[in-house]
């Protein structure tokens, strides 16, 4: 049985705090990637908010039942590309990609997050 994986709802609560934060709060990493600062303030939550359900509905919109999950797969990868990130696909439509460590926080245990792309349809 063929199974996709990607860096889903997580991948994108954790860009959206990344991109909602405001520009003094951020650094750039050496891959131009962003990253987020300990401090942040009630806007910032507010902005995360706000990118988090956006990326969300935009999620809840491409249809993806089992065994068909093309189109979620080609968002992925498109997404984590326009974030800067190399991403990869493989044969059974696996999105992968490395998303850098904070600054400072480059010692820190490695995350690694894995979850399902398609969605059980109900009816």
């Amino acid at each position: 049985m063929k199974k996709a994986s990607a860096l889903l709802l997580a991948a994108l609560l954790s860009v959206s705090v990344i991109s909602a934060c405001k520009p003094e709060t951020r650094q750039e990493s050496s891959q131009q990637s962003p990253a987020i600062s300990d401090q942040s303030t009630p806007e910032d939550d507010g902005r995360i908010i706000e990118a988090f359900y956006t990326n969300f509905l935009k999620l809840a919109e491409i249809p993806r039942p089992s065994h068909h999950e093309e189109k979620i797969s080609q968002f992925f990868f498109e997404w984590a590309k326009e974030k800067g990130y190399s991403p990869v696909k493989d044969k059974n439509m696996n999105v992968m990609f490395d998303v850098p460590a904070t600054s400072g926080k480059e010692g820190l245990p490695l995350v690694s997050l894995q979850v399902h792309m398609d969605m059980v349809a109900v009816g």
